[in-house]
């Protein structure tokens, strides 16, 4: 912003003080919005949030804002779509394309597989 050190640290001073910049409630906030708008699940929510260089502390508050039932549901509808989408020889295809999509939207592979015994 081009201006003086001292400026820049009055002006950080009084956002801190002032409760404009918080890790706490940005690290929430990003949970909330990452989860309920693109469906991402915890891992990769954890490496975006560490990639901000938020703190673990931080991060594990606000990841317990996810609802372990909607967390699930969620995964399930996710792989309910991709199984009508996905078009494979047999189910093993089927399974490994489910399963790396979810991988890559950031939830648990232990979850994954849970999810895709029922389905397949």
């Amino acid at each position: 912003m081009h201006m003086i050190s001292e400026a820049q640290e009055v002006i950080l001073v009084h956002l801190i003080q002032n409760n404009y910049l918080n890790e706490e409630r940005f690290a929430k906030s990003f949970v909330s919005g990452k989860f309920n708008q693109k469906k991402w699940g915890k891992i990769k929510i954890t490496n975006h949030l560490r990639a901000k260089q938020i703190s673990t502390v931080n991060i594990k508050t606000a990841l317990k804002l996810i609802n372990n039932e909607t967390y699930l549901d969620v995964l399930k509808l996710l792989a309910q779509k991709k199984m009508q989408q996905v078009k494979a020889k047999n189910n093993f295809e089927k399974r490994k394309k489910i399963s790396y999509y979810l991988q890559t939207k950031g939830y648990e592979l232990s979850l994954i597989i849970d999810v895709l015994n029922v389905l397949v």
